[in-house]
């Protein structure tokens, strides 16, 4: 199928268009204020606030699966105009979600002394200033539990531009509050998470008030033991995968952060959020695919699944070859720039090339678990993840303990190319029963161009080049590195792209609703 033909449908083009404008947004909010965050806070108490961020990631696990399930239960809804089932699925999930928002606050409180007095031992901090802190980052991961399940929903109903908007006026505020409170109020973490926690009820507040005007056809929606054992093994199993899932990812940071002084949880915290900018585009990509990928599946429509497969990955991997390249051979110059800290410069720049590289393997393994996920496979996954979850965390202890936080970031890579290995070979043979492109997909013409530019550029800096020749000089390898992926591309997939910008810049249509 033409890729070109995948952008025929305005509702998944400017749900593209939002999904990445929002994460681009949020991406680059957080790129921004991160150095800002460890300025006001110092990077000993900025350590508090990644170890409570990590402990968010983990505790995903009393998710159980129902974000994502809700978003694949109501995109098949929908398909099918089945608006009460919307509506009951609707309530039936945000009451569960709101009991267990209230559980984790209390098992923050309850917790606290045990990880203040037990687990965090190597730090400068008072244990008594790591329990309060951790007390008031349980109340600001509870507030804001319920708004992962309204997201979800959202996206299902693939009103994604709103939800994006959502998104990132909640953001903003929270950003911007913080900032001031900090400056004008008090610079201490009992401040920063305090002031999440007041923005996160009010977050969640607006999410909710949006999912009940839409979904809940006039408030018509109740709770449902039927929706329950209609959804529970799909659940289950997406809650199982995602359990695990969080565990592998927040492993190395929990083992850092027991095994090392918290300042080394910062450096590695640092290093996360710069690679992370790499999800913001495959996020955008694989948010806006899932509800139609889902669709398809309802329908047996298997050649449009293969295409969104394909050209999901190749986009995905084209978008964040680029940036990847840069944060591989200039990690010095961006930290530099971006931090403008000389401590972390020094003990993030040997880090930051292998997360780089880790990140672009996650983004690349996205791609096939989305088939998966969608066709309602939930069985290979959670044997991908329940056996890797105790390798993952013995070969980050042993590294850990032997290479500090390479180690980690080495054992990130390793769990992102094997299980991208896997899915895709599944992908194909099991689920869309077709003939196998070469290494599932992945364009390694891209991969190549990249690293020509990037290795040949990097001999060109001129040595201390002042600020504004340095971001010149980013900006134009990065253009160049566009450039080059473009032209080795496939002439239809040129063609999609190139619809694509004309239809963002000159022709957008409404997305198609549900009426209230």
């Amino acid at each position: 199928m033409n890729p070109r033909k995948l952008l025929d449908s305005s509702s998944l083009h400017l749900n593209f268009v939002g999904n990445l404008s929002g994460r681009l947004w949020l991406g680059i909010l957080n790129l921004v204020t991160i150095p800002i965050f460890v300025y006001l806070l110092g990077t000993d108490s900025f350590g508090i606030v990644s170890l409570v961020a990590t402990l968010q990631s983990v505790l995903a696990l009393f998710d159980f699966g129902l974000a994502g399930t809700a978003n694949r239960e109501i995109a098949m809804a929908r398909a099918a105009e089945d608006r009460d089932h919307i509506a009951n699925t609707v309530r039936t999930f945000e009451l569960i979600y709101w009991v267990i928002a209230l559980v984790i606050s209390l098992c923050f409180a309850g917790l606290s002394g045990w990880i203040a007095y037990s687990w965090v031992t190597k730090q400068s901090q008072s244990p008594v200033n790591i329990r309060t802190a951790i007390i008031l980052g349980g109340i600001a991961i509870g507030a804001r539990w319920p708004v992962a399940l309204y997201t979800g929903i959202l996206q299902g109903l693939e009103r994604q531009v709103l939800q994006n908007g959502i998104l990132v006026v909640a953001a903003t505020t929270r950003v911007g509050l913080t900032i001031a409170l900090l400056l004008f109020i008090s610079s201490t973490v009992y401040c920063f998470l305090f002031t999440q926690a007041v923005m996160n009820v009010m977050e969640a507040a607006l999410s909710g008030y949006v999912v009940y005007r839409l979904a809940n056809s006039g408030g018509k929606g109740r709770f449902n033991l039927a929706v329950i054992q209609r959804v529970w093994r799909f659940a289950v199993g997406f809650n199982l995968i995602g359990t695990f899932g969080m565990l592998i990812s927040g492993a190395p940071q929990l083992l850092i952060s027991k095994l090392l002084a918290l300042v080394e949880l910062t450096y590695y915290s640092v290093a996360a959020t710069a690679t992370g900018a790499l999800q913001l585009f495959n996020v955008a990509v694989q948010t806006s695919l899932f509800p139609r990928m889902c669709s398809c599946w309802q329908q047996r429509d298997l050649e449009m699944m293969r295409s969104l497969y394909l050209s999901g990955l190749r986009f995905t991997i084209y978008v964040c070859m680029p940036p990847a390249m840069i944060l591989c051979f200039y990690s010095s110059e961006v930290l530099s720039l971006w931090t403008r800290s000389f401590e972390l410069t020094y003990h993030v720049r040997s880090l930051l090339p292998l997360m780089s590289i880790a990140i672009l393997a996650n983004c690349a393994n996205a791609a096939p678990l989305n088939v998966v996920l969608a066709s309602g496979h939930t069985r290979l996954p959670l044997i991908v993840n329940a056996v890797s979850f105790p390798f993952m965390v013995a070969g980050c202890y042993f590294a850990i303990r032997s290479f500090g936080i390479y180690g980690a970031a080495v054992c990130w890579l390793a769990f992102n190319v094997i299980s991208f290995i896997i899915y895709g070979q599944y992908c194909f043979i099991k689920i869309l029963h077709g003939r196998q492109p070469f290494l599932w997909g992945i364009p390694l013409e891209l991969l190549f161009i990249g690293g020509i530019v990037g290795f040949v550029s990097k001999g060109f800096l001129p040595l201390h080049p002042k600020t504004i020749i340095l971001i010149c000089w980013l900006s134009l390898i990065m253009t160049s590195a566009y450039v080059g992926g473009f032209l080795v591309l496939k002439k239809d997939e040129r063609c999609m792209f190139y619809t694509m910008i004309k239809k963002t810049l000159f022709h957008s249509k409404p997305v198609p609703q549900i009426e209230s």
